[in-house]
């Protein structure tokens, strides 16, 4: 593959199975959530940016609805409109995950709100819509549409690693 390096571990290859983690201890009543993304999410917005994002749009402590807009609106934000808006930023896979916490007697006093089922349509008819625009974006990247003409030293480069990969794979197959 041409992004891997044999001579480099799993963790410092340019695309890489190890997750960047990290190990924090819940402080209650402090803590109001945890956002799990992937790094397409991480490309666009800090950690404390993502934060600062998502806070200023939680629902009131008990809402049962809500949180499904907060994702979308925070995917919303970091996904380019088009592959050329910021050099390839927000172009990537995007996934988030929102867990948040509540005072269970804040929970309970809130009521037994039904959830929003336009949230859910609204979800789906995105989910449509967004799959319709990387199928179209697709299509135009495989037709060529979006390529940048390679620099003369870019070629270079591309037809090296090509002739090295080559000779790896020919010391491999004797």
């Amino acid at each position: 593959l041409l992004y891997k390096d044999e001579k480099l571990p799993p963790h410092e290859q340019m695309v890489s199975c190890v997750p960047d983690t990290r190990t924090l201890t819940w402080q209650v009543g402090v803590d109001e959530f945890v956002l799990m993304a992937c790094d397409g999410v991480w490309e666009c917005m800090s950690a404390q940016q993502a934060v600062n994002f998502v806070r200023a749009r939680l629902p009131s402590p008990g809402a049962k609805k809500g949180l499904v807009s907060v994702l979308a609106d925070l995917l919303d934000a970091c996904c380019a409109n088009h592959p050329k808006q910021r050099g390839g930023l927000g172009c990537d896979n995007m996934t988030a995950i929102l867990i948040r916490f509540e005072d269970p007697e804040v929970v309970a006093a809130a009521g037994t709100e039904e959830t929003d089922e336009a949230e859910k349509t609204v979800s789906a008819a995105q989910t449509r819509q967004l799959e319709a625009a990387v199928s179209e974006t697709i299509q135009r990247l495989a037709a060529g549409r979006f390529r940048r003409k390679e620099s003369d030293e870019e070629r270079k480069e591309r037809l090296a690693r090509e002739m090295e990969e080559r000779k790896e794979n020919e010391a491999r197959e004797k």
